[in-house]
């Protein structure tokens, strides 16, 4: 097993009902996901990203909010071989208007096929999209397929070699515009 896809679906399969993380967020009470929860979840974004024939190695940013969607939407990319890259969600530290020219920056970098976020985030991510750029959709949180049992004969990540990316991590930005790092599955686990 030397993918992320792989290891899941090993663990799905063994222990589906064991909690895998905790996610914890101010005011709320903790929200624990199992690997059959997280699976299921991922599988949903993973065949939404298939129906708007999102092609493997192509760049899927996520911008949400430290939660259940995030993880799905980015675990859906993986099985999906689309290249996940989690972008900042506009906060009270950020002004709106350099958001917005910096994420921008960061679409003609890092040329992305798509954007998932909430419906009542698009507003904030129009202004800076332009006619000629690479995004061709944007995913509303709302718009994702149910979760489901996932299909792992059909699933183009379990097909996946260590060598190959899985994800795009960026930089923080504190020094200018952030920098993206493309890691691949052993890079990862090393």
């Amino acid at each position: 097993m030397d993918t992320f896809p792989q290891r899941l679906m090993l663990a799905y399969h063994n222990q589906p009902d064991f909690v895998i993380l905790t996610l914890q967020q101010a005011g709320q009470p903790d929200l624990s996901v199992t690997y059959r929860q997280l699976l299921e979840g991922a599988y949903g974004y993973a065949r939404t990203y298939q129906s708007l024939g999102i092609q493997p190695g192509e760049v899927v940013i996520l911008i949400l909010q430290h939660g259940v969607d995030l993880v799905y939407a980015f675990w859906g990319a993986v099985f999906h071989v689309a290249i996940p890259a989690i972008m900042p969600f506009l906060t009270e530290k950020l002004l709106p208007d350099r958001y917005r020219a910096d994420l921008a920056a960061l679409i003609a970098v890092t040329q992305p096929c798509a954007i998932v976020t909430y419906p009542d985030f698009e507003a904030e991510i129009q202004p800076a999209l332009s006619a000629d750029d690479s995004v061709r959709h944007v995913i509303l949180s709302n718009q994702v397929q149910a979760p489901a049992t996932p299909d792992f004969d059909n699933l183009p990540g379990m097909q996946r070699k260590p060598q190959d990316i899985v994800l795009l991590q960026h930089s923080s930005g504190t020094t200018g515009l952030q920098k993206g790092v493309a890691l691949s599955h052993q890079a990862v686990f090393n």
